[in-house]
């Protein structure tokens, strides 16, 4: 962990009762670090709030926005919940795996990108929706597929 990280934890723990309630926003500190949650991360994550590294391991499991293993660099994740199927969703999808060479869910080769489907993303109003990382991109079309790439290349 970086050396500014430490005034951070602080900052992290006295927003909570107590240490083990701050698990959540320590795993996404070593998920922002490291790229997932690997098992230094768990340990880590263990040794600051005071439990075993397999309950903060079962903790991170459970979330989906937690990556166990090393993922690509931009993570996009396309809502396929109603709205936006209905909206075109699914020729989104055949047209993300196609251009970044995937079968299905996973990473690129190149590790620039990692792709999945979200259940629903809560902007069924704008569908249909995808996000890379934090940004979230609205009422998108098979064609702005090529646009929105290129931002993150």
């Amino acid at each position: 962990m970086k050396n500014t990280d430490q005034k951070y934890i602080e900052e992290i723990f006295s927003r909570y009762p107590n240490k083990r309630a701050a698990t959540l926003p320590l795993l996404t500190l070593a998920q922002e670090r490291f790229g997932y949650i690997s098992k230094e991360a768990c340990v880590w994550v263990a040794e600051l709030i005071g439990v075993s590294p397999m309950e903060v391991h079962e903790t991170a499991s459970f979330y989906t926005l937690y990556y166990l293993e090393p993922v690509g660099k931009n993570k996009i994740k396309l809502c396929t919940n109603v709205s936006c199927m209905l909206l075109g969703a699914k020729k989104i999808e055949k047209t993300l795996k196609r251009k970044l060479g995937l079968k299905k869910k996973g990473t690129t080769e190149d590790k620039k990108f990692h792709f999945e489907t979200a259940e629903c993303l809560g902007y069924c109003d704008k569908a249909p929706v995808m996000q890379i990382n934090t940004e979230t991109f609205e009422k998108i079309s098979d064609e702005k597929v090529d646009e929105i790439l290129k931002k993150y290349e």
